[in-house]
């Protein structure tokens, strides 16, 4: 269940390692090429916009597909708006309305469900596969049942110009707003 959880956290985490690429876009459009490349769980149009420093995605190779579908999951409703971009000398603000499955909820569901089917037996934490198709499958019915609500919030995503590029430099607030809460549900999961 700790692998479970550190996949959702690295999930939530690889939102915070979007940069900008090639010299060619305004802080709106490496802005809306990150989130673009979230919403699809493209692996490789993400990594055109990872920061050369970031080493949150750097395990994603040895994923298997039940990250990547836990990935995909996690990205599949979200939305977003830009709505102003200033700059100023080498720093530029992007503010945007990202809305997303409120995984909060979701998340809370799907861990009761795991915890019940371990206290009966069902699921051993020994059999992570098994724990991580049930993770999966949780989410995935909690997701389409149509009883889960969207959650909004309004971030201003800061770029740097690092020679001809805009990076996007993230933290905590964008994270929390691309997983539709995800980050404040696990950070209170793991205390």
């Amino acid at each position: 269940m700790k692998k479970i959880v550190k996949i959702l956290a690295a999930a939530c985490a690889a939102v915070l390692v979007l940069a900008g690429c090639g010299g060619n876009g305004t802080p709106e459009e490496v802005t809306a090429g990150a989130l673009q490349a979230i919403q699809a769980a493209d692996a490789d149009a993400f990594y055109r916009y990872v920061s050369e420093d970031s080493t949150l995605f750097a395990d994603s190779e040895t994923w298997g597909e039940g990250e990547w579908q836990l990935m995909k999951l996690m990205y599949q409703n979200l939305t977003y708006e830009i709505k102003n971009a200033s700059i100023e000398g080498d720093t530029a603000t992007v503010t945007a309305d990202i809305t997303n499955t409120d995984f909060s909820q979701i998340l809370m569901s799907a861990m009761n469900e795991i915890v019940s089917a371990t206290m009966s037996g069902e699921l051993t934490e020994a059999d992570e596969a098994k724990i991580a198709d049930f993770m999966i499958t949780s989410m995935q019915e909690a997701a389409d049942s149509g009883d889960v609500q969207t959650a909004t919030e309004t971030v201003d995503i800061t770029l740097e110009k690092d020679g001809d590029d805009w990076k996007v430099q993230t933290d905590d607030t964008l994270l929390n707003a691309l997983g539709g809460g995800n980050l404040d549900s696990v950070t209170e999961m793991l205390q």
